[in-house]
């Protein structure tokens, strides 16, 4: 079976179909005798004139914030190389990027709901995107689509390097252009200004909570670390990103020193915080080993600190349901069910961390991060 990432296994390729199988038109990357290479296909300048571009869409899921990300940036990569690749056909580009734009469509072949950063599909787009169930709505647009067009499948969003940064292993790696170009272009889409590190007065502290990845009593534990690093040093508080649209989440973690968050795709949002700047405290139960936020957190020069804590069983049936509905507004009732079935055990449960641990491993990101930038006194 395939894994989830779209990619099989060498070990499991006997019986998958080939290219062959599914596309009109393929090649193998190698070295060929010149005899052997097919002759360009033939195509006048009008066509190459009216061609249309459109990239066809087909999502696995869109209930976490890190998958949805992961199959964008998947897309990004897909159209960055096709601007890098010559046609010999035109002697261009496959697609120029911003020229193309105004003829380049996406189309979205799933039912899944939209998910929290559907307009990111249009970042290589003239238009938003539209469903494939819709297109015959239209007459114009359907005949639109009918006209010479290049079809664009991207690259599924297990395939992309940044994808495979998970599991159990810490790695080595300090650097990622990947990373950050993504992050800068996510940014700029939602026009958040891009800037290097400010020069205001306070470490601004940000405890990210959603519906999903329940850290019991934030408030309290909020008000603690306010007690141990008050104000105006210190600037602490506490955002539920289940209430804001992303434009609103991408201003506040990008304005934030230090992010504050349970394990789990909120922490995606690592990505967002200013270039070569913050520090991340991860609250992860104990006896959980996965790297991924942390191995995040160093690729893009972030400072991690872990705190663990104890996971605290919550009621299954009724909380859990209402959460997945919050989190995922307008899903159908058959994908709310996915939702709960995908998700792991440990989102069964909410975290307890005590005070001291708490304001101790905050306090040391505070503390590093201050130390950096020499914006306060704290020692």
């Amino acid at each position: 079976m395939w894994p989830s990432g779209g990619i099989p296994f060498f070990e499991e390729r006997q019986g998958h179909p080939e290219a062959s199988d599914v596309l009109d038109e393929y090649f193998h990357v190698g070295r060929k005798p010149k005899g052997m290479l097919q002759p360009p296909l033939p195509i006048d300048d009008s066509q190459a004139e009216q061609s249309n571009y459109t990239i066809l869409v087909k999502r696995e899921d869109t209930a976490s914030f890190w998958d949805s990300l992961m199959e964008i940036l998947s897309m990004m990569l897909s159209v960055d190389i096709l601007r890098m690749s010559s046609d010999s056909r035109l002697g261009d580009s496959i697609i120029a990027i911003p020229a193309d734009l105004p003829r380049t469509q996406v189309i979205i072949l799933d039912d899944f709901p939209e998910g929290p950063v559907y307009d990111l599909w249009s970042f290589f787009a003239g238009s938003a995107p539209i469903r494939f169930k819709d297109i015959l709505d239209g007459q114009a647009r359907a005949d639109a689509l009918l006209s010479a067009h290049t079809a664009i499948v991207p690259l599924p969003g297990g395939s992309n390097p940044l994808a495979q940064i998970g599991g159990d292993d810490v790695s080595d790696c300090r650097n990622s252009a990947i990373a950050k170009t993504f992050a800068r272009r996510v940014l700029q889409h939602y026009h958040v200004s891009y800037r290097g590190k400010h020069l205001f007065g306070s470490v601004k502290v940000v405890f990210v909570q959603t519906a999903t990845h329940k850290v019991k009593d934030n408030i309290h534990l909020i008000k603690a670390l306010r007690r141990a690093f008050p104000a105006p040093k210190v600037i602490a508080f506490a955002a539920n990103f289940a209430a804001l649209p992303m434009a609103d989440q991408l201003t506040i973690v990008h304005s934030a020193d230090v992010l504050i968050g349970a394990h789990g795709a909120e922490l995606s949002h690592i990505m967002f915080m200013r270039e070569g700047h913050g520090a991340v405290v991860e609250i992860q139960r104990a006896g959980l080993t996965q790297t991924r936020y942390r191995n995040l957190a160093a690729l893009l020069g972030r400072k991690y600190f872990l705190a663990e804590a104890e996971a605290v069983p919550i009621d299954q049936a009724g909380s859990r349901k209402a959460s997945v509905e919050q989190d995922h507004g307008g899903a159908t009732p058959n994908a709310v069910e996915v939702e709960l079935a995908r998700r792991d055990a440990w989102d069964k449960v909410e975290l307890v961390i005590s005070e001291e641990d708490f304001v101790a491993q905050v306090g040391r990101a505070i503390e590093a991060v201050a130390g950096d930038s020499q914006k306060t006194g704290i020692a």
